[in-house]
């Protein structure tokens, strides 16, 4: 393969948008591999053969979405989006989502936060 074609490959990887999470109604166009990558949640139901795993549709009616938006924006590189205020709100995700080895840093706002 040559190194234009292995470019767009990745370039094509990187833009993937295969799965629909819906939070509260509302559809957010999502990446199934960096979904399984964060979340032990979704690693779980793409690989059970359930419905989830073949329409890669998955449903939260009754959350927030903005709690996804900020829950999204706290796992991005360099992101300075969680803070003493909503961390409560992405810990709670995490735990949902059985999202474990990703956020380390956020018990370390989580504790400034009880301490103050």
């Amino acid at each position: 393969m040559s190194a234009s074609a292995t470019k767009r490959n990745k370039k094509a990887r990187l833009n993937n948008k295969d799965a629909t999470v819906v939070v509260g109604g509302k559809e957010f166009q999502e990446d199934s591999y960096q979904l399984c990558y964060l979340s032990g949640y979704f690693r779980g139901a793409i690989r059970s053969g359930m419905e989830e795993s073949r329409t890669l549709r998955f449903n939260f009616p009754d959350k927030d979405p903005a709690e996804w938006e900020l829950f999204k924006e706290a796992f991005k590189p360099c992101s300075e989006a969680v803070t003493k205020d909503n961390v409560v709100t992405v810990l709670r995700w995490c735990k949902e989502l059985c999202v474990t080895e990703h956020c380390a840093g956020l018990e370390e706002v989580f504790w400034c936060k009880i301490l103050d």
